[in-house]
């Protein structure tokens, strides 16, 4: 338990981006990555009117060049939005057989790992304050001088072919696992 508890307890921090994942809204990036495009064109040509009128000026020029790196930008955000999204869709497709015949539901795999990750969170929590209730208990029982000598636990004795089938059958068994 020593041991584990430390390793379990870092699952949490290993799917940190699995937590951040499960808290965007697709749907609302969607939207975003939309509205930034179709603003990026009104912009674009509100420059093209601007040389049309003015020339080439240092603003043209430099506003023209700042919206073709922000027009790349936006087409690989599209590309690399689309491969994540086929991505996750493969992901929970595997995990949730059906599940990404619902869009709505495609993320829905990060919910549910967050959740489970808070869950572990919170028995390694509990875990931990076991063991330290115990060691903190355990040291006051042997620091006080009141305390009585712990006697050894003394099983019956037992029949000398008490549950042999079972012992047979459990050994057995246990041997063929080496």
């Amino acid at each position: 338990m020593m041991l584990g508890l430390p390793a379990v307890g870092g699952l949490s921090a290993e799917f940190s981006n699995v937590k951040k994942a499960a808290q965007i809204d697709y749907d609302t990036f969607a939207a975003t990555c939309s509205a930034l495009a179709a603003r990026t064109r009104e912009v674009r040509a509100f420059i093209s009117q601007c040389a049309a009128a003015d020339g080439e000026g240092g603003f043209v020029r430099e506003m023209k060049g700042f919206f073709e790196a922000a027009e790349e930008e936006l087409k690989g955000l599209t590309k690399e939005q689309t491969r994540v999204m086929d991505l996750v869709k493969k992901t929970t497709e595997y995990y949730h057989a059906g599940a990404t015949k619902d869009q709505a539901h495609t993320l829905q795999l990060f919910t549910i790992i967050k959740d489970f990750l808070y869950m572990v969170d919170q028995v390694c929590i509990e875990i931990a304050r076991n063991l330290q209730r115990r060691k903190t208990s355990s040291s006051s029982i042997e620091s006080s001088p009141k305390s009585a000598p712990r006697t050894p636990v003394r099983f019956p004795n037992l029949p000398q072919h008490f549950m042999k089938e079972k012992s047979m059958s459990s050994s057995s068994e246990s041997d063929s696992d080496f």
